[in-house]
């Protein structure tokens, strides 16, 4: 009984050891030298990671957000655009990851028209966004028809160039990108002067998370930080990032 009690410690100390999840938010700062941004919840406020986020990029008009893993981000992508709404701001946003058509019917907006379309000539750009039923001054830019995804379209000069038109109507553009590790989401992040990187509490790996940053970080891409959500029922007090100084 013994031995078997022994055997059971050790077996829960390696399978801790081995265990890389994100499980406290102070191990950001220790792991990718970035700061946090705050920690939320889907559907929960953002205003305070805004106010952090408005902070540290008081100028920037274009964000990527992108996950450290392989999970969907624009839903929290929404509810930033919602936050930054709430300043009395236009905001578009632009689904971008090469995610579930269902994730943008969700937000009330059909997944075509769009950027295709726009880049291809065959509408005019006011036809390309549509308003969000749900969200006061937010609208949303999908990929369109074709199966091609933002990222791709916008590695034509037709596509930059249609989705820099577009964007410029509006006071804030967030780019939903998916992956941070995927190669379209690097190439938007160059574009933009500032990213988002998003870690969900007990599920991303902190060698998921590290992988991420340095890949962006190689390109010299503009870090903010890292936004950490929190499944409900996860307590979990935040520790957040100075607001940079002017």
């Amino acid at each position: 009984v013994l031995a078997g009690l022994v055997f059971g410690v050790i077996a829960a100390l390696v399978v801790d050891n081995l265990d890389d999840r994100l499980l406290d938010v102070d191990d950001i700062e220790r792991a990718t030298g970035l700061e946090l941004l705050g920690v939320v919840h889907d559907g929960g406020s953002y205003r305070e990671a805004r106010s952090v986020i408005a902070a540290r990029a008081p100028d920037a008009h274009r964000i990527l957000v992108c996950a450290a893993s392989d999970a969907t981000v624009l839903g929290v992508t929404a509810d930033l655009a919602v936050a930054f709404a709430g300043l009395d701001k236009h905001v578009l946003i632009v689904a971008g990851e090469p995610a579930d058509p269902s994730a943008v019917e969700a937000l009330g907006v059909p997944i075509s028209p769009g950027l295709a379309e726009l880049a291809a000539g065959r509408i005019a750009p006011f036809a390309a966004t549509h308003p969000a039923p749900a969200m006061v001054r937010v609208s949303v830019l999908p990929a369109g028809a074709g199966g091609a995804s933002v990222p791709e379209l916008s590695a034509t000069a037709k596509g930059r160039q249609a989705m820099s038109y577009v964007a410029s109507g509006f006071d804030i553009t967030l780019l939903s990108a998916g992956s941070a590790r995927a190669t379209g989401s690097v190439d938007l992040a160059t574009a933009c002067e500032g990213v988002i990187v998003v870690a969900t509490l007990k599920s991303t790996h902190l060698r998921d998370l590290e992988a991420a940053v340095e890949k962006l970080s190689r390109l010299n891409a503009p870090m903010l930080g890292v936004l950490v959500r929190r499944k409900l029922g996860v307590i979990q007090r935040p520790r957040l990032a100075r607001p940079a100084k002017a």
